[in-house]
């Protein structure tokens, strides 16, 4: 009888144990705006990948190309020397250093497109997540979307009072700070002000010719953003960004002469896909030198109003107005 019944118990514990752990494993629920409506992340009949504010800050993310590191699928890189983010999804991207030309994946920042790379640079910070759409999004997001969408959506104003400070600390003279303060600011009105900066004062590259050492950063961005409830069915938000970007770009490399026809631009004057100043590991490496990278800034406005209804239907319209400003110098001397 004691035999028969052992058994049985040890299954039971068994079963009690492993049910007690899935609770404990148990994900929080993500809410998305991938398909322009709240939903939940398992609901979204799409391929997906969502990241939160919190799980970055736990896993030391602080900028774009770490955020690409734990998203499956999704690539980022900067061209050279120009610093002009590039962004992949599956393998699709476009690879052009030109400042003006649009990306194949559609970046949106609180639902407002960015037209091109370079104006995605200091905005991911003080964000409530990330979400990455793979795969085509032209039903919903329009054209420049054929490898699929990125959209930062920034954290909203809070009803109390918070305010936070944060500062990263590393060598070559390093350091991140980033800040923020919400609240209300009256029955019906609630705003909040972010702030972050990345500096570096040494860096961490060496010109062989003009023994200067490349790689500083100096970047400050901020964001204000107001929220009004002007009656019981109308929500108005106010969004204003911007950030100035003075770092120096990643330094090309000039090769040496080489037998590799590939490599050689008949026309010096154009690039070519395998123009070794854009792939400067191509061939016969021999000298970094860049003395000034550019300066990059944006601005960017946004205006949101929202009348949810009295039924499952709404009405929103979104204005929006973008202004960006870039200056880049090389020397390779």
């Amino acid at each position: 009888m004691n035999i028969a019944i052992k058994p049985m118990a040890a299954a039971v514990a068994l079963v009690i144990s492993t049910s007690g752990m899935a609770n404990d494993l148990a994900l929080e629920e993500v809410v998305v705006t991938a398909q322009k409506r709240e939903q939940n992340l398992n609901d979204v009949g799409i391929s997906i990948s969502a990241i939160t504010g919190g799980q970055m800050k736990e896993l030391g993310i602080s900028d774009a190309t770490e955020m690409a590191e734990f998203t499956p699928g999704l690539v980022l890189t900067e061209t050279q020397p120009s610093g002009v983010p590039i962004y992949t999804i599956r393998g699709v991207g476009f690879d052009d250093y030109s400042v003006g030309s649009s990306s194949t994946v559609g970046v949106y920042v609180d639902e407002v497109a960015l037209p091109y790379p370079t104006m995605t640079r200091g905005v991911m910070f003080d964000v409530a997540r990330v979400e990455v759409l793979k795969g085509p999004q032209g039903t919903l997001y329009g054209r420049n979307s054929t490898g699929g969408a990125i959209n930062f959506i920034s954290n909203k104003p809070s009803d109390e009072f918070e305010a936070s400070i944060s500062l990263d600390v590393g060598n070559y003279e390093y350091y991140k700070a980033d800040t923020y303060i919400s609240g209300a600011l009256s029955d019906t009105v609630r705003g909040r002000i972010a702030l972050t900066t990345t500096q570096q004062g040494e860096g961490w590259q060496e010109s062989i010719t003009t023994n200067d050492k490349l790689g500083e950063k100096d970047e400050v961005a901020g964001r204000v953003l107001l929220q009004w409830d002007a009656s019981d069915t109308v929500d108005l938000t106010f969004n204003l960004h911007a950030n100035t970007d003075q770092s120096d770009g990643p330094a090309a490399e000039v090769i040496r002469e080489t037998n590799f026809a590939f490599a050689v631009n008949p026309q010096p004057g154009l690039a070519t896909t395998f123009d070794p100043f854009l792939y400067p590991g191509l061939v016969g490496a021999e000298n970094v030198s860049e003395d000034f990278a550019g300066f990059a800034d944006t601005l960017a406005f946004r205006s949101n109003s929202e009348d949810p209804g009295q039924a499952d239907w709404g009405l929103r319209q979104l204005i929006a107005y973008l202004r960006s400003k870039w200056e880049s110098a090389v020397s390779c001397v």
